[in-house]
């Protein structure tokens, strides 16, 4: 049977006094697993003594003197807890306490806990570094959240958040626990609360939790990054070729696809893009359609494009929202984005005519 340990490993007395409760329940410990959890064996429920000892030294030498010297005193070694935390068992509850000296115990544990609660208070310092330099650096040529979630960076961001705030709930907890397990009279063996416990086994299991739905996020993503795209006829849609927004303007070529961008055929964005590319006289004309699941998102990507591009709004019978730049940035040329619930759409064109003298072609009734 495995269980989750729900303390770190700092914390002593606390596992101790979870080992005695598993122990008359008739669990019995065997080894430690992952770092983070234990196996126990089912035997019959009595009541025994579990007690960690600090490793003054660490070597193949002096562990197997000191366990032949704990055998002794009646406690038998169970297993590694970490590598500088050995777990004892003791059946005779005449038999002397394993570590008598509170001054010894704290001397070689608070080494170690001193040194744990300045990496945890580092890693929580280089959590506003990342931010800056990723976040708000990091993402040239995207124009907002909308963009990045429509994109697919957003789920890559949203991979790196779980990750980062596992990181921050789980360096909070370090230096809690090991503030705390400093302060404590180890020897007492004072017990945990049931609120206590739960409260330190939902920290522990989520900051295990966060990281592996990082991790299934990011298989998510590497299934549809391998997505190949596909051609659509341009009928599927009903956007106007640049022939009927511009009478008289001949296109060479017309042609829609299905880009492979992460999420782009997703069932729970249903974003689709479609390119009508007209070569002439060396400019385009663009369009790109996204049906998206949700409304909020529709009007967030619509609204990031057209403050990225410097839009002004604009009224387009049967569209909610219209915004049209005559010079786009960053890269020049026309653009007007339209959205109607769930639904936007938006149109770049290079060319000496005006696309808000074609209105009426992009109206709807």
């Amino acid at each position: 049977m495995l269980k989750t340990i729900p303390y770190y490993f700092y914390q002593v007395d606390a596992i101790e006094g979870w080992l005695d409760e598993q122990a008359q329940k008739g669990l019995f410990p065997l080894e430690t697993r992952f770092g983070t959890a234990m196996s126990f064996r089912r035997d019959t429920p009595r009541a025994v003594r579990y007690r960690i000892d600090v490793k003054r030294n660490i070597g193949y030498t002096d562990e197997k003197a000191r366990i032949a010297a704990y055998r002794e005193m009646g406690w038998e070694y169970v297993c590694d807890l970490t590598p500088y935390l050995d777990i004892y068992r003791c059946d005779d509850p005449a038999a002397p306490e394993l570590n008598t000296d509170e001054e010894t115990l704290h001397q070689v544990l608070d080494k170690k806990l001193r040194s744990q609660i300045l990496w945890s208070i580092a890693l929580i310092c280089l959590i506003p570094v990342w931010l800056y330099v990723v976040v708000l650096r990091g993402v040239p040529g995207f124009s907002g959240i909308c963009d990045m979630l429509l994109n697919g960076y957003g789920g890559l961001f949203l991979c790196a958040a779980l990750l980062v705030l596992s990181w921050l709930i789980n360096s909070i907890a370090c230096i809690i626990g090991a503030v705390t397990t400093r302060r404590r009279r180890l020897l007492q063996r004072t017990r945990r609360s049931p609120a206590q416990l739960r409260r330190w086994r939902a920290i522990r299991l989520s900051a295990h939790l966060l990281p592996l739905a990082a991790l299934a996020l990011c298989l998510v993503l590497l299934v549809t990054y391998t997505r190949s795209g596909r051609d659509i006829p341009v009928a599927d849609f009903p956007v106007p070729t640049v022939s009927e927004v511009f009478p008289g303007v001949q296109s060479r070529d017309q042609w829609a696809t299905a880009t492979s961008d992460p999420l782009s055929r997703h069932r729970y964005l249903r974003q689709k893009d479609l390119t009508l590319s007209n070569f002439y006289d060396g400019g385009y004309y663009d369009v790109d359609v996204y049906r998206i699941a949700w409304t909020w998102l529709a009007e967030g990507y619509a609204r990031e494009q057209a403050q990225e591009a410097g839009a002004e709004t604009i009224t387009v019978p049967g569209w909610e929202c219209a915004w049209y730049a005559a010079d786009a940035d960053p890269y020049g040329g026309q653009l007007l984005v339209l959205q109607d619930g769930k639904e936007v759409w938006c149109i770049g064109y290079d060319g000496g005519q005006r696309l808000t003298d074609a209105l009426d072609v992009f109206a709807r009734a």
